[in-house]
């Protein structure tokens, strides 16, 4: 038999989702009206109607983003969480300053829909115990590296992104997504934060293949002689000193001349650290990323760029991607 609420749940889903982009336009215009706009976010049906299928990758996703540029994104989250796991959440803060979101972050639904949420996600970033918690999580971080509200939110925080280079769990999901990626690179704050990620060396292979996402990333494959380069738009790279969104993997070096001993040490332009080095005689190929030409392997991550620092006249090659 069916009940009250699925009716009602219906007739809402009818209303905001059947009729596509009329459907936004009736939500914009309920939203804008502060009786029916409060009506509506205190309504269980309503919210779990909107929110149904929120991360979609069609039209649907346009409702929530309606409710979310509303004054009345935070209510009707609550009310929608309030809805699919039978609580009483009272408010955003609350919620995120106690073990309440220990809760949410076990239920996918529930963390897509905060993951959404811009307000959400910024007062989630501000807090320590509810970043450490979203970041030891697999669930809450796939919900978080799918949605950019989310990761830009992570990345402008210093408190964040703490708790997400203290977790292989989320460095991991981060590496592994080329729009999480793209959003770690474009903030200041992200890069620095990632660049002393202690294991970033061995997400070579998984950041090698998020690059490759041409939607997210130009790159270039190139060699520094001397000083520092980064990627730049439109597939380039630049000599500078200053670090941007870009991020080079290393993938060789060697010496100029083969037989010269060399010792090199490829830095983060980001930060100025050294995130490997090797010392080797084999010289050439500094163009070409086979050893059969010369040089020996060396497979690190620079984040903002990179600077090699030689004894010797040496260099190093390999791909230089920018976010786009």
């Amino acid at each position: 038999m069916i009940t009250d609420y699925q009716n009602e749940y219906f007739k809402f889903y009818q209303l905001f989702k059947g009729n596509y982009y009329k459907g936004v336009s009736i939500l914009r215009g309920i939203l804008n009206d502060p009786v029916l706009a409060r009506e509506l976010v205190t309504n269980k049906a309503a919210m779990f109607a909107i929110y149904t299928d929120c991360l979609r990758s069609n039209v649907d996703g346009m409702c929530v983003d309606a409710l979310n540029a509303s004054a009345y994104a935070d209510e009707g989250l609550i009310t929608y969480l309030n809805a699919i796991m039978e609580k009483s959440f009272v408010d955003i803060p609350t919620l995120v300053a106690n073990d309440d979101m220990n809760t949410v972050i076990t239920n996918l639904a529930a963390m897509n829909a905060v993951a959404a949420s811009t307000a959400a996600m910024n007062a989630v970033a501000a807090s320590s115990t509810a970043m450490n918690a979203v970041a030891a999580s697999s669930t809450a971080m796939n919900a978080v590296v799918a949605s950019t509200a989310a990761m830009n939110a992570v990345a402008a925080s210093t408190t964040a992104m703490n708790a997400v280079i203290a977790s292989s769990t989320a460095m991991n999901a981060v590496a592994s997504s080329a729009a999480a990626m793209n959003s770690v690179l474009k903030s200041s704050n992200a890069r620095t934060a990632i660049a002393g990620y202690s294991g970033l060396n061995s997400l070579y292979n998984t950041i090698m293949a998020t690059i490759s996402n041409t939607t997210y990333f130009s790159k270039k494959y190139d060699y520094i002689d001397s000083g520092s380069k980064c990627a730049i738009p439109n597939s380039g790279t630049d000599s500078t000193s200053t670090a941007n969104q870009s991020i080079f993997l290393c993938k060789k070096a060697g010496a100029w001349s083969d037989g010269t001993q060399v010792t090199v040490s490829v830095k983060h332009l980001q930060t100025g650290v050294s995130s490997g080095g090797t010392t080797t005689t084999s010289g050439g190929g500094y163009s070409t990323d086979d050893m059969s030409t010369g040089g020996v392997p060396l497979t690190v991550v620079c984040i903002g760029g990179a600077t090699i620092q030689e004894s010797g006249d040496a260099y190093i090659s390999g791909i230089f991607a920018y976010a786009i």
